[in-house]
């Protein structure tokens, strides 16, 4: 009976992240073509990524996805207030979904693989003339595929990291 609960959770939780990574996904694509996260994506993300922690054992826990979600989204915003041009609120939505679904520290981890490589790739559009300074270039896309990246991979990028 215990072995059926755990294929049951590992199924629960592997349609769980396949939900997220599909959105996750289209956002990007959605973000690319139009500079745009809609609500209509990223809140309802934010919600099955809460009610999936409560309702599915494993990691991350409810609280902590409640919590993880507050904390970066809040973070967000408030960067948001302080310099509105650098980001919209659609990335606000994304990263507290992100938060949901990946947890603490893992939505770090995330946070900075997307920025690193929307960084990496901002520099190469600057440097072949495909984008001008103070260009705008969508975050979302870069966000997604840290979380993605974290999500399959995370555990053992931090295991490398702290070795």
């Amino acid at each position: 009976m215990n072995l059926t609960m755990s294929t049951e959770t590992n199924l629960a939780r592997f349609s769980l992240n396949l939900v997220f990574v599909t959105v996750l996904v289209a956002l990007a694509f959605i973000d690319l073509d139009t500079f745009c996260l809609p609500d209509i994506l990223t809140l309802p993300l934010l919600g099955i990524g809460l009610l999936g922690a409560f309702l599915i054992p494993g990691s991350p826990s409810g609280w902590e996805s409640l919590l993880t979600a507050l904390g970066a989204g809040g973070l967000f915003w408030s960067i948001t207030r302080i310099y509105p041009q650098g980001m919209g609120h659609g990335d606000v939505k994304l990263v507290a979904a992100m938060g949901a679904f990946l947890g603490f520290p893992s939505i770090v981890l995330a946070v900075f693989v997307g920025s690193f490589v929307g960084s990496l790739a901002g520099i190469f559009l600057l440097s072949t003339g495909q984008k001008r300074f103070r260009q705008q270039i969508p975050f979302g896309p870069y966000l997604a595929l840290g979380a993605i990246l974290t999500l399959f991979w995370g555990t053992q990028i931090f295991d490398w990291y702290w070795a």
